[in-house]
């Protein structure tokens, strides 16, 4: 019997830890932070052992006095807070980590937003900087010295977990471009999900949030160059940081009566809603991004358009999905070419279903197994 905590801090990724439920995992979902009965009842609905802590360094140690005996820990993005429970177990007991992102890009996000997005999501002005500083961070900005990934540090960490969890080789092994990383465990799809058709509109979903990782921007001047009046685009916005980048993105999609902007957090069937009527959807993230909304895009027959740049167009057109480039989007909406036929919407949906034939559950759990042995 294998023994594995799960470390938690965001609620809304409980449900990820569901993938280890099997005969031989003793699961322990610990979650850190405060509680209250909407998280009791996730936590709950997981049908997991579980265990509530403050996030506190105390807790740190009490946990790590605990499960001193388990075999590992999955953690659940390796924030600050979470990296001090690394050193904290003997050198037997073994760490995942779950990739979620920001860890790495947000790093190096010049190499991951076009100049308009970097210019409005970091701003540098003297709104936001006293004098002082709004001159040493334009120095910095013009010798490129602003960001970075700090490779001691980062190599002191990553030394010590065992295997990085994430959906594809293409995203592992460019991130590997910029340190290097634990070893590759590749994540399994575990949705269970049926093929729908569905009468299209002509409407287009922009984006899934606030965040500067969709480039917003740039998709907009490609919008704004083609004057459609019977497309509307439905602009995700209802969650993500506010300030100087999401201001800027309001108000450009204002300026066009076409975009409707979502600002309201919508249910599960609400959101889904939107999905089955659209025609298509667009990520212009040249990071992965948003794959839980590209999946919904292909369980509902939806086109999709991705920028190039993202590890996620090039994964997915390598295993035969129909997927558009955002260099296509213009002459798209020029020519009405928005839509997927019947055929294209069942590839997809096949091809999904075949990534999850071809690497299973077993075949991700035999992976941890393998590196629990190791």
């Amino acid at each position: 019997m294998y023994k594995i905590i799960h470390l938690h801090t965001d609620p809304k990724f409980f449900y990820l830890s569901n993938s280890y439920q099997d005969k031989e995992f003793e699961n322990v979902v610990i979650y850190l932070g405060e509680i209250n009965d909407t998280i009791h009842d996730k936590l709950n609905s997981l049908k997991m052992k579980f265990k509530i802590y403050p996030k506190t360094e105390q807790s740190i140690v009490e946990i790590s006095r605990e499960y001193q005996r388990f075999n590992g820990a999955v953690i659940y993005d390796l924030c600050d807070f979470k990296q001090q429970f690394l050193n904290k177990f003997p050198k037997s007991f073994k760490f995942f980590w779950l990739f979620f992102g920001y860890e790495i890009y947000g790093q190096i996000p010049k190499k991951f937003l076009c100049k308009e997005t970097f210019k409005n999501a970091y701003p540098i002005n003297l709104s936001v900087y006293d004098f002082k500083n709004y001159i040493t961070r334009k120095i910095s900005r013009i010798r490129n010295k602003e960001f970075g990934i700090d490779e001691i540090k980062e190599m002191d960490f990553y030394s010590r977990i065992d295997a990085i969890l994430i959906h594809s080789k293409q995203e592992y092994e460019e991130l590997s471009n910029f340190i290097k990383l634990p070893n590759f465990i590749k994540r399994n799809l575990n949705e269970k999900v049926v093929f729908k058709t569905h009468q299209k509109e002509p409407k287009i979903i922009l984006g899934n949030s606030k965040s500067h990782w969709n480039n917003h921007l740039e998709a907009l001047s490609i919008i704004d160059s083609v004057k459609k009046s019977n497309i509307t685009f439905y602009m995700f916005f209802s969650y993500g940081k506010e300030g100087f980048y999401s201001d800027k993105v309001r108000k450009t999609a204002l300026k066009n009566d076409n975009i409707r902007i979502i600002e309201d957090f919508l249910d599960f069937k609400e959101f889904e809603s939107i999905y089955k009527d659209s025609a298509a959807l667009i990520i212009n993230s040249y990071r992965q991004h948003a794959l839980g909304n590209i999946y919904t895009a292909i369980f509902n027959g939806c086109k999709i358009y991705l920028n190039t740049k993202s590890s996620t167009y090039r994964w997915l057109t390598s295993e035969g999905f129909n997927i558009s480039s955002i260099e296509s989007l213009k002459y798209d909406l020029e020519k009405d070419l928005i839509f997927l036929n019947y055929e294209e919407q069942l590839n997809n949906f096949n091809k999904y279903i075949q990534l999850q034939r071809d690497y299973t559950k077993e075949d991700f759990l035999n992976n941890i197994k393998e590196t629990l042995d190791s």
